[in-house]
């Protein structure tokens, strides 16, 4: 068996030896992630509460680990052994063998990872070991580096972003940083004075495109190739969406519009595409970013999960007044509502980069803005999605 953390992981468990060795103790700590082909993967290390802790023995809080420990199981971790420090001891205590063996049958394969420090000038040592049939077995322990994305990927992409609203502008500015070798925006609105307050559009774009604008905002700030398209997306647009979607790679969809993200969704699964949709919840309390691949679930199968998204053209502002709870007048008067759209869209950008690297294990992320957290889940295709068939 192969053990790795992740950096993210590996840092966390770093940081808690230090701290040990600063106060003198053992300290403890649980680790989560997944099991996959034998091997463990450590994405999460976690100290709940407040251990009770010893020079050479550490009480976990167990009252505090279930509630700390749950939404990590909810998101579909596992909990796959525990870490501690010894003083120079650069293996597992008899104690620590013993309780790997009482619990080998209720919990196989089950970890004990240990960061052994010394007094002269050794690094700290960690070594992994679990129990297997009441024998001791040591496994190899790596650290999987963050990695990052590199121009000779970005610079093959086209993406097709669809909505220039208070959501793409937000993720505008950093996408066109990312080297791509062409973007096209498609929007069908003009700008409006109350849109000002979340968009990075100045008074001189009222009444004119807002794609326009983002285009003559990329000059001289990319090299990508920037496309704008005054296109609304519908059945007697359904051509041009058609030849828009096959043209390019991926498509970030912004529109907020459920019914222009399903003609996306359908359309971009006849050509085989991926999506990365983002919606915003009432009072942009919360939003969600779903990553729909060909073969996957698709906007449908998201909307299951009761998500309302809200547009703010003209033509739906009585959508923001039922979902956003304000009235137009309240909505320009709401100064952070735009730092809210911006957590979303941040995060539909980071999907994409991640995307892009070959390293997205969920589909779909709920932000929730009031309490600055964000869930990871994996919805799965219903056997009754319209996705199943061709919807028209």
């Amino acid at each position: 068996m192969d053990v790795t953390f992740t950096e993210t992981a590996d840092e966390q468990r770093a940081y808690l030896t230090r701290r040990a060795v600063a106060k003198g103790t053992e300290s403890h700590a649980y680790l989560l992630g997944r099991r996959t082909n034998g091997n463990v993967r450590i994405e999460i290390v976690i100290r709940p509460g407040n251990p009770l802790k010893e020079v050479a023995r550490t009480r976990p809080d167990y009252a505090a680990a279930g509630p700390a420990i749950a939404p990590y199981l909810d998101a579909g971790l596992n909990v796959v052994g525990e870490w501690h420090r010894h003083d120079s001891l650069p293996r597992p205590s008899g104690g620590d063998v013993r309780t790997l063996r009482e619990i080998e049958e209720q919990f196989p394969g089950y970890l004990c990872i240990i960061t052994s420090t010394f007094h002269d000038d050794r690094a700290p040592l960690t070594t992994a070991h679990s129990i297997s049939s009441g024998i001791l077995v040591e496994h190899t322990v790596h650290v999987e580096r963050y990695e990052v994305l590199g121009r000779e990927t970005t610079r093959e992409w086209s993406v097709l972003m669809t909505g220039a609203g208070s959501g793409g502008a937000a993720m505008f500015p950093q996408l066109i940083k990312l080297g791509l070798k062409c973007l096209t925006i498609i929007d069908p609105d003009t700008f409006e004075e109350r849109n000002l307050d979340r968009h990075i559009a100045d008074r001189s774009a009222i009444g004119k495109s807002k794609t326009s604008f983002l285009k003559r905002f990329a000059r001289g700030r990319t090299t990508t190739k920037v496309r704008a398209l005054t296109i609304r997306i519908g059945a007697s647009t359904q051509h041009e969406l058609d030849d828009l979607v096959q043209s390019h790679n991926l498509i970030l969809n912004a529109t907020g519009d459920p019914l222009a993200s399903l003609r996306i969704s359908a359309t971009a699964r006849r050509h085989r595409k991926p999506v990365i949709h983002s919606g915003v919840f009432s009072h942009a309390r919360a939003g969600f970013v779903f990553l729909e691949l060909p073969d996957g679930p698709c906007y449908a199968d998201a909307q299951q999960l009761d998500v309302r998204t809200i547009t703010d053209d003209n033509a739906t502002m009585h959508l923001l007044r039922e979902q956003y709870g304000y009235t137009e007048e309240e909505l320009s008067a709401v100064a952070g509502l735009w730092a809210d759209v911006n957590t979303i869209a941040a995060l539909q950008l980071k999907v994409l980069v991640e995307y892009l690297k070959g390293k997205t294990p969920y589909n779909l992320y709920v932000i929730d803005n009031e309490h600055l957290t964000i869930e990871r889940h994996n919805i799965a295709q219903r056997a009754t999605c319209i996705c199943k068939g061709e919807p028209a």
